[in-house]
């Protein structure tokens, strides 16, 4: 087995259990009021992060960037990475709750698609790093979909910070590219 595979399938299986095992730890959140501890607090902000379709978009466009030598293996690679993630979020449910009977599989086909879409950008992004532009508005709707009452608290507002963050980064980072490419034609 070559070192690119042996790559990929150690990823997939870290990336997942890490993804499946947050995912679930945020869906079944307790209550957090004002007062929690410090560490208590960091894990929250984890696994909300963790558990966003912009995470998991992301979690899907590396196997395409970093192993994928061709669009087939990228949008193969990032399928597997995806269904793999959630296939540990469902056993992970399973061994602490009703995870299987509640949900019925229902997730694997968005995560299939979006894993192979992801897998795709992040083979285009290597080509050409203006892809990634896609990427904004995903955070953008992660923003909205988290909505307005989640800058009411603590959690919600790092989160969203975080995401206003990597937006904010990912603009900077291809409008350096951008400056660098213009640069280099008028030489």
């Amino acid at each position: 087995m070559s070192n690119k595979f042996r790559g990929f399938i150690l990823y997939t299986l870290i990336a997942g259990i890490l993804a499946g095992g947050f995912s679930f730890g945020s869906d079944h959140l307790p209550y957090v009021g004002k007062n929690i501890p410090f560490v208590y607090s960091v894990y929250v902000y984890l696994v909300v992060t963790i558990n966003s379709l912009a995470f998991w978009f992301v979690l899907s466009m590396i196997p395409g960037f970093v192993y994928a030598v061709n669009l087939k293996e990228s949008v193969i690679f990032g399928c597997i990475a995806a269904v793999t993630a959630i296939t540990f979020y469902l056993v992970i449910g399973e061994y602490f709750g009703d995870m299987f009977r509640t949900y019925n599989y229902n997730w694997y086909v968005p995560s299939a698609l979006g894993g192979m879409i992801g897998g795709a950008t992040g083979y285009f992004a290597k080509r050409n790093k203006d892809v990634l532009l896609i990427l904004i508005p995903g955070f953008l709707l992660q923003l909205l979909r988290n909505g307005t009452d989640s800058w009411n608290n603590g959690i919600g507002m790092a989160h969203n910070l975080t995401i206003c963050i990597m937006i904010l980064i990912l603009s900077i980072y291809i409008i350096r590219i951008r400056m660098n490419k213009s640069h280099e034609t008028v030489s």
